[in-house]
This record gives C-alpha cells, sequence and structure tokens, in this order.
C-alpha cells in the first residue's frame, strides 16, 4: 500500500467517527427534550372483575343421594358446601305443610266415616228391633 491510500484510509476513519459522535450528540439532546416534559395521570379506584367461562364437568370425589319418604319442597339446609357430614346426620328438612294438611284431610275423614258408620249402626239396631217385634207379634198371633 502507498502513503496515498493509508492517508485516505485514515481520512475515511476520521469522517465515520466524527459523524457517529454528532449523531450520538443529536440523539442526547433529542432525548432530553422528551424526557423534559412532565407527565401527569388521575388515579380513580375501580372495581375489577374477571369472568372466565369454560365448558366442561365438574365431578364430585363422593356422590351422595338424598331421598326423602315423602315428596316436597326442601325448607331448611342444615350444611354450607364443603362442610363435612356425619353418617345419619339430618342434611335437609322438607317442608311439612303438605303433610299437616294430608293429616288434617285424613282426621276429617275419618270423623265423616265414623259419623257414618255410628247413623248405619242405630238405623240398624232400629230396624232389628223393629223386625224382631214384628216377629213376635206373628209368633204370638200364630200360638192364639
Amino acid at each position: 500500500m502507498n502513503t496515498i491510500e493509508k492517508m485516505k484510509k485514515i481520512k475515511k476513519r476520521y469522517w465515520t467517527l466524527a459523524i457517529a459522535i454528532v449523531g450520538v450528540i443529536v440523539l442526547v439532546l433529542i432525548g432530553k427534550n422528551h424526557q423534559a416534559e412532565p407527565v401527569s395521570y388521575t388515579v380513580i379506584r375501580v372495581d375489577v372483575s374477571d369472568e372466565l367461562l369454560l365448558a366442561g364437568t365438574i365431578d364430585a370425589q363422593q356422590r351422595v343421594n338424598l331421598g326423602f319418604a315423602a315428596s316436597g319442597r326442601v325448607s331448611k339446609n342444615n350444611y354450607k358446601v364443603g362442610d363435612f357430614v356425619k353418617k345419619g346426620a339430618v342434611i335437609a328438612e322438607i317442608s311439612q305443610n303438605n303433610l299437616n294438611s294430608s293429616l288434617v284431610q285424613a282426621q276429617a275423614n275419618y270423623t265423616l266415616t265414623k259419623a257414618d258408620t255410628a247413623s248405619v249402626v242405630v238405623g240398624a239396631e232400629l230396624s232389628y228391633e223393629r223386625q224382631v217385634s214384628e216377629q213376635k207379634s206373628i209368633v204370638d198371633g200364630l200360638y192364639q
């Protein structure tokens, strides 16, 4: 390489270095101008809730089928979800309104039937006595 080529190469390096320094200075000045502006935010209180909708099935580790002697609406639930229940414990109670009305109806039917039966018995006794007296008078008439 000759000296002129070396000089050109050195000049190229200086110019590249000078341009890079000027670029860095320009970037620093631009960055300072943008940072000098104050930024303000308004803070407000907001309730946030997220809802996740997924399709699938949930299966309990153990299942219990409840059975009642009579049909009706559940009036009292003695346990909450997740509570431990011992064997034989009363978990829920059924409204007894229907049972009470059925009991009152059955008692009314019993009383009515009892009254009807009593009147039939009285009528039968009177009829029996009348039959007996008629037969007695017939028999007495035959003996004469």
